[in-house]
């Protein structure tokens, strides 16, 4: 899938997730999702930010690095990030550790994954 083909398929992700574009003027949802590195392969979230997408559908996107897949998955127990853009293995080691995530894993890359906590959990 082309770099293209991967801001959509994450925009239409965020959307479903966090919901629909806002009417105009309406006060936008601040969301910060951690990323791992600024590979081609999560590159999209960056592109995505900078070409006004998460705006454009009521969303205020922080992206905060960090330097692994573990410390954003941390980050994202703790309640400091919504999201964790990462390798497969985080995702997979806190699921079987016990914490009540959701793992999207990726095909577009050999080990990518978004990652999010569980509302109420």
């Amino acid at each position: 899938m082309h770099q293209e083909g991967r801001v959509v398929v994450l925009v239409v992700l965020l959307i479903l997730v966090f919901g629909f574009g806002s009417p105009a003027g309406a006060q936008l949802r601040k969301i910060n999702i951690a990323y791992t590195a600024t590979s081609p392969y999560q590159a999209a979230l960056i592109i995505t930010r900078d070409a006004g997408l998460f705006r454009k559908y009521g969303l205020d996107v922080v992206l905060i690095f960090t330097a692994g897949g573990s410390l954003g998955v941390q980050a994202m127990l703790s309640g400091d990030v919504a999201m964790n853009l990462s390798d497969s293995a985080a995702s997979v080691r806190s699921k079987l550790s016990g914490v009540d995530n959701l793992h999207f894993e990726s095909k577009m890359a050999a080990d990518e994954s978004l990652t999010a906590k569980v509302a109420g959990a």
